[in-house]
């Protein structure tokens, strides 16, 4: 209306917010390639030329932006309207955003459905609730008693152990490292599955946990060669395994979770138990390093003892544990 030297209304000003609304959301200016007035005049209001809407805009703003630019004046919202839809707006994209953060730090497709159903916009959440919900997704039945703090069968205190930082809570991104590295999450619970992998991991005495490159090398030197020991990588979803090899030199391997299942150097293995058991020549494995980070969990003193799985039945009791938050460790290398 202005280039055309037509009549100045309100919708004058719902087309210009129209335009800012663009500007705002891709921080860019409208219209860079135009540097003649007459030509830009010709684009806009003969040809009908608009900003691009970008890839992945919610479709609410999409439809917002274009309706407030409309070449009928007549057809562009008032204000009133605008302003409502942009609340509504609001509320989708902040949506939008806690689902983009989820996802990004859980990868794993029901380990992130379980946070986007029940934790949407909260970046942690205190642990019974959490283990609640968990044990609700995987159509497990536990008492309320069993899964408290420090209490419990080992598969909770080895959660527990893992996920729960100095505050009784658990953060998406600790979940979404968990489920990186012991992943898949089956639904409903399989016995051997998620949760048994990681208690069974965490009662071998050579998982260590998170000790990065620097503290492994620091603790196998003061052992024998062929001296070695499992850890978790620095790499999502990774663990490692740290070898002093023969001539006193140290050796660090990636092991990478892949669908397919653990990958060391090209083979495939279900477990780490399976690559500390089978691959004892070909990485020199003869004498495992324990660590006393997890044991806790599953020695005879305090009433803990027995039981390997969850579908077994067992109940044991323990006190609380380090977890496997803020990991500082280095990457490995062959």
């Amino acid at each position: 209306e202005v280039l055309n030297r037509g009549a100045i209304t309100t919708k004058v000003d719902v087309y210009a917010f129209g335009i800012v609304l663009w500007e705002i959301l891709t921080r860019t200016e409208a219209f860079p390639h135009h540097n003649d007035l007459h030509r830009f005049a010709t684009a806009v209001c003969r040809r009908h030329e608009r900003p691009p809407i970008p890839t992945g805009t919610p479709q609410s703003l999409a439809d917002l932006m274009e309706e407030c630019w409309n070449r009928n004046a007549r057809e562009r919202p008032p204000f009133s309207e605008v302003v409502e839809r942009l609340e509504g707006i609001l509320v989708q994209c902040r949506e939008l955003e806690a689902r983009t953060k989820v996802e990004r730090a859980v990868t794993d497709g029901n380990g992130a459905l379980l946070w986007l159903e029940c934790f949407l916009g909260r970046d942690e959440v205190p642990w019974l609730e959490f283990a609640q919900a968990l044990c609700d997704m995987l159509h497990m039945s536990v008492p309320e008693e069993e899964l408290q703090l420090n209490e419990g069968p080992q598969w909770v205190l080895a959660l527990q152990a893992l996920l729960v930082d100095a505050q009784g809570q658990v953060s998406a991104v600790q979940w979404g490292k968990i489920c990186g590295c012991f992943g898949p999450v089956e639904v409903p619970f399989v016995p051997h599955g998620f949760i048994d992998r990681i208690t069974f991991t965490l009662s071998q005495p050579w998982f260590h946990g998170p000790l990065n490159t620097e503290e492994a090398q620091k603790l196998l030197s003061s052992y024998d060669p062929s001296s070695y020991l499992f850890r978790f990588s620095s790499r999502a979803g990774c663990f490692a395994l740290s070898v002093k090899k023969e001539d006193d030199t140290m050796a660090h391997y990636l092991i990478s979770r892949t669908p397919r299942g653990l990958e060391l150097e090209g083979v495939y293995y279900d477990s780490l138990e399976e690559i500390e058991s089978t691959q004892t020549t070909r990485y020199h494995l003869r004498n495992p390093v324990a660590s006393p980070r997890y044991q806790w969990i599953f020695s005879g003193a305090g009433g803990m003892g027995g039981g390997g799985y969850v579908n077994e039945g067992y109940v044991n009791r323990g006190a609380a544990s380090s977890t496997f938050g803020g990991m500082d460790v280095q990457d490995e290398r062959e």
